[in-house]
């Protein structure tokens, strides 16, 4: 993101709800780009998500960028 400073091992990616979601493997590529891994239960309601990144002296948040969509 614009104006952000992710640290290796001080970035955390939470997703909301978070039920069934699953965040691995974060991996920091420079103060504005983090890459992760993530591993979706078979159960996961299904539904939108919003994806916020916690950085040292922040935080940055997307509502409803990603859905989970129910098996079938």
């Amino acid at each position: 993101g614009e104006d952000t400073h992710f640290v290796q091992g001080l970035t955390f990616i939470y997703f909301d709800p978070s039920q069934g979601i699953t965040v691995s493997n974060i991996n920091v590529e420079g103060e504005s780009t983090v890459v992760f891994e993530i591993d979706i239960a078979d159960d996961a309601q299904a539904g939108d998500r919003t994806i916020s990144v916690i950085y040292p002296g922040g935080y940055i948040s997307w509502e409803n960028v990603f859905e989970v969509r129910s098996k079938g």
